[in-house]
């Protein structure tokens, strides 16, 4: 008889690293602002601080102090690249790229960035590649942290803040910038506005689901009157692979959150053959909504709350994700 181990959530607040995991919310490391997360083979997480420091908590959330920027630089972004040595990048919010090793200071990887937040992206199917991008100026591809980034994208009419691959199809991406959500079907050369998405709504975050390659979810900033109970909330979700999306009602999520609260961050969770999202707020609540699309949707509940105000989240489900950096099944045209 199989037996299934609950999800474990890591939670990046304001205040440090959580660990939620069946109902017990567990403090990792705290005081700094988490400003970034990346899963490590093993179970093990990473988390980026606005102090520069670099936390690496095991499964069980036995944190240590990994690394230490030089001048205390905030880490923007951090992304784990596979292979036979465990190698691990990240960007700065002053726009400098890094390399941590498993121990030691970190190096710093030759690359003429503009002085702006830098997100370091995996590519699928190039499990030692990433995608650099500098908020409103570009972006850059890296074959291998040995090698010069080269240029990959020019900076569109409306800077992208930052990009998201499909899991498994590297030609589609999704990306915002501060007024718009965009769609790229040719692996993040170009983007397009992507159809039905309001003019007046401001996106916040973007994800696909692990294993319905169709699934979609953005959120938005909130508008400034409240939204009555069948208007559309922040919540969005798309089953056409991010082609279109379409708002969750405010009544299925608003009844189980602080309704003057923003929604900050958002994780698809993969529990078997399902999917659902893992939602967070400012006002410090973990919630679960089950997202599928095809099916009725239900009203989500809180999971946890009475939290520093999130602003990332990682979700280890109960069903294996899909690893965009090892699927070998697309390659950037």
């Amino acid at each position: 008889m199989s037996t299934s181990v609950a999800p474990v959530v890591w939670i990046g607040t304001r205040e440090g690293l959580l660990r939620w995991q069946a109902g017990t919310l567990t403090p990792v490391a705290g005081d700094a602002a988490v400003t970034a997360l990346a899963r490590l083979p093993g179970g093990r997480v990473v988390a980026g601080t606005a102090s520069g420091e670099l936390i690496e908590a095991d499964r069980g959330g036995h944190p240590r102090l990994r690394s230490r920027l030089p001048q205390r630089a905030p880490i923007a972004s951090l992304l784990a690249l596979h292979g036979r040595d465990e190698r691990l990048l990240g960007g700065t919010a002053a726009g400098a790229l890094v390399e941590f090793g498993s121990e030691g200071p970190a190096r710093a990887v030759r690359f003429d960035a503009p002085s702006a937040p830098l997100q370091v992206v995996g590519v699928p199917g190039r499990p030692r590649s990433a995608l650099l991008v500098s908020a409103g100026h570009g972006g850059w591809l890296v074959q291998d942290p040995d090698r010069a980034p080269e240029p990959w994208f020019s900076a569109p009419t409306a800077p992208l803040l930052d990009v998201t691959p499909h899991p498994i199809d590297g030609h589609v991406w999704l990306a915002r910038t501060a007024t718009q959500l965009l769609r790229s079907n040719d692996g993040a050369r170009s983007f397009r506005p992507v159809a039905g998405w309001p003019a007046s709504l401001r996106p916040r975050r973007v994800a696909f689901a692990p294993i319905e390659p169709f699934t979609a979810f953005a959120i938005a900033y909130p508008t400034a009157e409240p939204p009555d109970p069948a208007d559309p909330s922040p919540l969005w979700t798309s089953n056409d692979g991010g082609q279109s999306f379409h708002p969750v009602a405010s009544r299925l999520i608003d009844h189980a959150r602080d309704p003057v609260g923003e929604i900050t961050a958002l994780a698809p969770l993969a529990e078997h053959e399902r999917v659902a999202l893992l939602f967070a707020t400012d006002r410090g609540e973990l919630l679960r909504f089950a997202a599928a699309p095809s099916a009725p949707q239900q009203p989500a509940h809180l999971l946890a709350d009475r939290m520093p105000p999130i602003e990332h989240l990682l979700a280890a489900g109960t069903a294996p994700l899909v690893d965009p950096s090892t699927s070998g099944i697309f390659l950037l045209p």
